[in-house]
C-alpha cells in the first residue's frame, strides 16, 4: 500500500474518532487542521472560519494564542485558549456581547 493512501486512511480515521470541539475538555489539545477550514474538503466542519495561512498570520501578529510545539512537525493549541479567544471576539462584536 502506498504511503499516500495510508496517510489518507489515517486522516479519515482520526477525523471519525475525534470528538467535536464542544465535547473536548479545555485542557485537551487540538491541531491546526482541526481548527481551520480546508479548501480540499469543503464539507468538513471547522472550529474557525479562517484559512490556515490566516491562522498563522494571527499567531504572528499576536491576535491568536501561541501554539505549543510538541515536535518539529506537530503544533497544537489548548482547547481552552481557543475557546477564550472565540468568546473574546464575540464579546467585542456590537450586539453580541453580554
Amino acid at each position: 500500500m502506498s504511503s499516500a493512501i495510508s496517510a489518507v486512511r489515517r486522516s479519515k480515521q482520526r477525523q471519525q474518532s475525534a470528538p467535536s470541539f464542544a465535547d473536548r475538555a479545555d485542557c485537551s489539545l487540538i491541531r491546526a487542521s482541526d481548527l481551520v477550514r480546508d479548501a480540499a474538503t469543503p464539507n468538513r466542519t471547522s472550529v474557525l472560519d479562517i484559512s490556515l495561512s490566516t491562522l498563522w498570520r494571527y499567531v504572528k501578529d499576536g491576535r491568536f494564542p501561541s501554539p505549543i510545539r510538541l515536535s518539529p512537525g506537530v503544533v497544537v493549541w489548548k482547547v481552552g485558549d481557543v475557546r477564550k479567544w472565540i468568546n473574546e471576539r464575540h464579546a467585542a462584536l456590537p450586539g453580541l456581547g453580554v
